[in-house]
């Protein structure tokens, strides 16, 4: 795989970051984005916008379910914008 960004606009450093970032704070506080990823990742990165490379959507891809579940539960109610079922 390489590293080339799976979309347009994502050449920067700072841009790439943004967006590993933004990917992340989804996974975290997105019960349905969480899910959506992990049944896949390629589809569920580009239906919410972020433009991420193959390396950063493996790495995304390979954080257990589980661990982003535990640390989903953990954050004070006030950081969670969606709701538990």
């Amino acid at each position: 795989m390489d590293d080339a960004p799976m979309h347009r606009g994502a050449t920067s450093k700072g841009m790439a970051m943004s967006q590993l970032e933004r990917a992340i704070g989804r996974l975290v506080t997105d019960e349905a984005f969480r899910a959506k990823f992990g049944a896949d990742p390629v589809r569920a990165s580009l239906g919410a916008g972020l433009r991420l490379s193959r390396t950063e959507l493996a790495a995304l891809a390979r954080i257990p379910a589980r661990a982003l579940e535990e640390l989903a539960r953990s954050l004070d109610d006030d950081i969670r914008w969606w709701r538990e079922s």
